[in-house]
């Protein structure tokens, strides 16, 4: 499975949205047209929010499906791309992540100045209250916990990284590139990333 993630605010449902419309499932539905953000998948939200007892994770608004055996479904998931924005943000869920599937899955990660990211955030308080307590961090809390997350993470899986919003300057045969470093049959489909990538929509 290639997974799209990073932490919140970081450009991950720009590079989902563009995947989901140049053909692929990623297991989601939900998109908040006004913090222009979504696309989680589900099982793997409702895996987390089952492991960590946290009822708030992602967000308590967030409504998600409840498993009998939560733990056997997120280990024998099988979908092609998936997105989960969340997994650098403590390393602890890495380490959830590897004790369940410690091998196979590859990474897209997305980084993002984490000072952009609280203040984008912040922009949108009501939106993000919602958030679990595990996601309520300053900039420097966010950023050693994505320094952490990101060396976990590269010691057991393949992983590339993309600079957010630099990105949405790259010709997508550049982004292209890095997926098919991850999965060769991934591909955004040129006149996708053309249509999709809206550039004053980038990032508040």
């Amino acid at each position: 499975m290639l997974v799209v993630t990073g932490t919140q605010r970081s450009g991950t449902s720009l590079i989902a949205k563009a995947l989901i419309e140049s053909g692929y499932d990623l297991g989601a539905s939900w998109f908040d047209e006004e913090v222009q953000g979504g696309y989680e998948n589900e099982v793997i939200c409702a895996f987390y929010r089952w492991y960590l007892g946290d009822p708030t994770f992602p967000f308590d608004d967030f409504e998600l499906p409840t498993y009998q055996y939560a733990a056997i479904v997120f280990k024998n998931f099988d979908q092609k791309v998936a997105k989960f924005c969340y997994l650098l943000m403590n390393p602890a869920f890495v380490m959830i992540w590897h004790k369940f599937r410690p091998k196979g899955d590859t990474f897209l990660i997305m980084n993002r100045s984490k000072k952009d990211v609280i203040l984008s955030k912040e922009r949108i308080p009501e939106r993000f209250h919602h958030d679990s307590p595990l996601l309520d961090q300053t900039s420097e809390q966010l950023h050693e916990n994505f320094l952490q997350s990101w060396t976990l993470l590269v010691e057991h899986y393949r992983t590339v990284s993309l600079s957010f919003p630099a990105c949405t300057t790259y010709e997508i045969l550049h982004i292209n590139r890095d997926l098919a470093k991850l999965d060769p049959t991934v591909q955004i489909k040129p006149e996708v990333w053309k249509r999709t990538l809206d550039t004053s929509k980038i990032h508040f």
